[in-house]
C-alpha cells in the first residue's frame, strides 16, 4: 500500500518568530504529517535565534520536523539535531566543507542528515554529485527544480 505525506515548509528567514510558531502549530493541528522549517542565513545570530525558535516549536507541535539551516561546522549539525528535529537539511550549494557530510553521518547517522540540491546548479555534474553523496552516505536527498521525463 502506498501513501503520501503532507509536508509543508516554512521559510523562517526574515519572518517574525511568533508568526513562524503560529504557522507551525496551524499545520500541525491541521493534519500535516511533518514540517520542514528552514533559515539558511549565514549570520550566526540569526542561526542561533532560528534554532532557539525550533526548540520552542518542538514543544508546541506533535509531528516530526526537519530543520534546514546553514552548516559551517559539525557543532551546527549537533545544535540543529538537539532542537528536537527528526533530521537536519543541509543545502549542498552553501556547504563549504563537503567532508562535513561524512563526519555528520558518521556521528549522527544517515537518517539524521538530508541534503538539498537545486538541480539547475548541478545539471552537468549529476554523475559526479551522485558519487560524492553515496561516498558520504547521505540518507535523503531533496531535489529541487528537476526536469522530469516519462522515464523518471
Amino acid at each position: 500500500m502506498s501513501h503520501k505525506k503532507i509536508i509543508p515548509y516554512i521559510n523562517a528567514e526574515n519572518d517574525i518568530p511568533a508568526n513562524v510558531l503560529a504557522l507551525a502549530k496551524s499545520y500541525s493541528y491541521g493534519g500535516a504529517d511533518e514540517l520542514f522549517l528552514y533559515n539558511y542565513s549565514k549570520d550566526e545570530k540569526s542561526r542561533e535565534e532560528f534554532l532557539s525558535l525550533c526548540k520552542v516549536i518542538s514543544k508546541e507541535i506533535d509531528i516530526p520536523f526537519t530543520v534546514g539551516c546553514y552548516i559551517k561546522r559539525l557543532e551546527d549539525v549537533k545544535k540543529a539535531i538537539y532542537t528536537g528535529s527528526a533530521a537536519v537539511m543541509v543545502k549542498y550549494a552553501l556547504l563549504e566543507n563537503k567532508q562535513l557530510l561524512k563526519e555528520a553521518t558518521e556521528r549522527f547517522g544517515t537518517e539524521k542528515l538530508m541534503v538539498e540540491l537545486d538541480m539547475t546548479e548541478y545539471m552537468d555534474t549529476t554523475e559526479e554529485l551522485s558519487q560524492t553523496l553515496s561516498e558520504y552516505k547521505v540518507g535523503t536527498v531533496m531535489l529541487k527544480h528537476i526536469t522530469l521525463s516519462p522515464n523518471t
